[in-house]
């Protein structure tokens, strides 16, 4: 890998605050598991995943990292601080101190884009715009911190829009066609956010046990062997082939990371009580359906990361979707008939996932063998 294709200290930094700040989000849902606070919350990382998208492009083109990015990176980090912070006191950022702080996020990417138009140049235009987008959307955040909270919600819709309708819709495919994203560069830091999400479960399990959990040695090795499974169906089988060439391939590929970081960060709430025993766990019935439909969501992300992948393996793509399939028939046998706890579904899980594992390698070094053959 060249120089300008590593992941620089800042850029581990930022991944690692970030990671923290979800996993301070997914900690929050543990705290009410009604469906409207599980789909706002998921909503929420949504948004931080598509801003720390927006700064991973940035970052992709700005290498020489000057002391004006990293102060904008150092300021954006704070402020994702404080809006993560908000979102699990009030279990949403529509509060007016959480608009705030996600306004200055965007005067952060939009000066951001700024830089990479006045540094780097081509496309500096399509950059501009960019820039102005985020600008736009900070000031109705900002203008909607002082007005009644009522009307937040369309204003974090509106930022939304301006991320996933406007930069990644509008303005990526057109940045990628006139000047290439480094995809190496790009591989590495979703390969090592995805990493850093695996490994918060073991810290979610440390605050468990601080917090008057008991470990579980049976539930250790389950969680261990849980995520095992999970980093090798991505590394073994996905990260190995590359990134998509195309804009459209390329989107693709980052909607399935997006559901695939979802999926995995919302398992670690269910991986920690499989690991903790606490006396009196109300919820105790809950996450093992919790586990089942998170790893379900995981694999869904795994399905859409290989469908954008060229060229198709048809082989791998069944696996992936296959066992999507199978655990949402587990979740929903589970449901219809008997409810399995954590730790039982865990193990029955964990059957299913080896097994996922153990055919999608066999497709790849299958694979090889034919392609060394020819």
């Amino acid at each position: 890998m060249s120089s300008q294709s590593r992941v620089g200290w800042l850029e581990l930094f930022y991944d690692l605050i970030f990671a923290a700040c979800t996993l301070i989000i997914f900690m929050s849902m543990k705290q009410d598991f009604s469906a409207e606070n599980q789909w706002w919350l998921s909503f929420i990382v949504l948004l931080l995943f598509s801003v720390w998208l927006m700064t991973t492009f940035a970052l992709n083109r700005l290498r020489d990292q000057s002391t004006w990015v990293r102060f904008l990176v150092f300021a954006q980090m704070g402020a994702l601080i404080g809006t993560v912070l908000i979102a699990a006191q009030t279990s949403s950022v529509d509060d007016n101190v959480g608009l705030f702080f996600f306004a200055i996020v965007f005067v952060t990417l939009g000066l951001l884009a700024r830089t990479v138009a006045r540094e780097v140049g081509s496309p500096a235009d399509l950059q501009r715009h960019a820039g102005w987008g985020a600008f736009i959307a900070a000031l109705i955040l900002g203008v909607n911190a002082f007005t009644p909270q009522s009307f937040n919600i369309f204003a974090l819709a509106f930022s939304f829009l301006v991320i996933v309708g406007g930069y990644f819709l509008l303005f990526l495919p057109r940045m990628d066609r006139q000047m290439p994203i480094n995809r190496e560069h790009l591989s590495e830091r979703l390969a090592q956010l995805f990493l850093i999400v695996v490994g918060e479960s073991f810290l979610e399990i440390a605050v468990g046990s601080q917090l008057g959990g008991r470990p579980n040695i049976l539930g250790i090795v389950l969680v261990v062997f849980l995520l095992g499974l999970t980093w090798a169906q991505y590394f073994d089988v996905l990260w190995n082939r590359g990134t998509p060439t195309g804009a459209g391939l390329l989107l693709l590929y980052l909607l399935g990371h997006a559901i695939a970081i979802l999926g995995i960060g919302t398992a670690s709430l269910s991986l920690s009580s499989v690991a903790i025993t606490k006396e009196g766990d109300i919820l105790e019935s809950l996450y093992g359906t919790e586990l089942t439909n998170s790893l379900m969501l995981t694999y869904v992300g795994f399905t859409v990361i290989a469908l954008s992948l060229r060229p198709t393996r048809i082989r791998i793509i069944a696996i992936l979707g296959g066992v999507t399939v199978v655990l949402a028939a587990i979740e929903a046998a589970s449901a219809a008939f008997t409810e399995l706890d954590e730790r039982a579904m865990a193990i029955v899980v964990g059957v299913v996932l080896l097994a996922g594992v153990a055919l999608s390698t066999s497709a790849v070094r299958w694979e090889r063998k034919q392609v060394s053959v020819r």
